[in-house]
């Protein structure tokens, strides 16, 4: 399998700041059973003039969670951004985030080398990936039986199977043309078995995990559906502005630690031009501090819902021009 190679975006670490692109290229990975990417520093041979060079929007996180951002190598197509969001699973098994102790991304002083290892950081691999349509299950002590919607209907899930240097894809008749593939790491612990969804898990799904021992009795854990992270885009126009849902790409749980993470990620094209790209998110609702911030944090939660899933790079929702309530359109954007 082709290896094209991305440009990683350094880590904005757990407070606001903004980010800086790296120079030069790494090598990374892309769907399985797929070639993608051009020679490094050349445009596609397309017959037509050189695009205007690509300028990286700055990022800023005004999230507590560690991000990451992503281009292909040529910056002709579309910016990845990740975000992971770290989980304590309490005694009632719900999902609490943590504020400290988040399991990091990826940055500068992450080797290439080992993004086939699994560390404390998860899998690079995975990481790295500037794209998934759907979101892989990993389990670490505890074994999925099932996911269930917020409704309790069954989601279909597809066996992911190993295929090369210790990633994981679906193969055989459930394998779409194209599948993308998994290092199956659980923080530090490489397993043997995960599923893939077919498409991204939605807020309040369930997931059903059976913890080892005879007696032991079936545990259900809730995604979230108020924690719900997205990306404001403002264009260099000085006058647009979007609102893109982060997808949960990859969920873990680690049962004996009691933790779960999952990872986000959010596309959009690098035209028109995004000047800045701010990560955000949504909170229970009637939880914030006065009327009109509640306000906005319902209309954004239903403007969310109205986004349809990718099933390839370039959120529908990352493009200027889209109809949105007034008070998304009115917010000043903070940083």
């Amino acid at each position: 399998m082709k290896q094209p190679t991305l440009r990683p975006v350094i880590t904005l670490g757990l407070a606001l700041c903004a980010s800086a692109w790296l120079a030069g290229c790494v090598n990374g990975p892309n769907a399985h059973g797929t070639t993608g990417g051009s020679a490094p520093g050349q445009a596609p041979n397309t017959g037509a003039a050189a695009p205007a060079p690509f300028t990286p929007p700055q990022v800023h996180n005004t999230t507590p969670f560690p991000d990451l951002g992503l281009t292909n190598d040529d910056a002709t197509e579309y910016v990845s951004l990740g975000l992971k969001i770290t989980y304590q699973i309490d005694g009632q098994n719900r999902l609490r985030y943590l504020l400290e102790g988040q399991e990091k991304m990826i940055g500068t002083a992450h080797d290439v080398a080992n993004d086939l290892r699994c560390t404390d950081i998860g899998g690079g691999f995975n990481q790295r990936t500037t794209f998934f349509p759907d979101t892989g299950i990993f389990t670490h002590g505890a074994a999925l039986t099932g996911v269930r919607s917020a409704r309790g209907q069954a989601r279909p899930l597809q066996r992911l199977r190993a295929v090369e240097d210790g990633t994981m894809a679906v193969t055989g008749k459930p394998a779409r043309d194209v599948e993308y593939a998994y290092m199956p790491c659980v923080g530090s612990t490489q397993v043997r078995a995960g599923v893939r969804t077919d498409g991204y898990l939605q807020p309040g799904d369930q997931l059903t995990l059976k913890p080892p021992g005879k007696n032991s009795k079936p545990v259900q854990l809730t995604l979230r559906p108020d924690v719900r992270p997205f990306v404001v885009l403002a264009y260099a126009d000085g006058t647009s502005r979007a609102f893109v849902p982060a997808r949960p790409v990859l969920m873990t749980v680690d049962w004996p630690r009691r933790r779960a993470v999952v990872q986000y990620q959010a596309t959009f094209p690098i035209a028109p031009q995004v000047a800045q790209a701010i990560w955000s998110g949504t909170v229970a609702p009637g939880t914030a501090a006065d009327p009109h911030r509640n306000a906005f944090n319902d209309a954004m939660l239903q403007y969310l819902d109205t986004c349809p899933a990718p099933t390839q790079p370039m959120d529908a929702c990352g493009m200027p021009g889209r109809p949105m309530p007034q008070i998304l359109r009115d917010e000043p954007l903070s940083q």
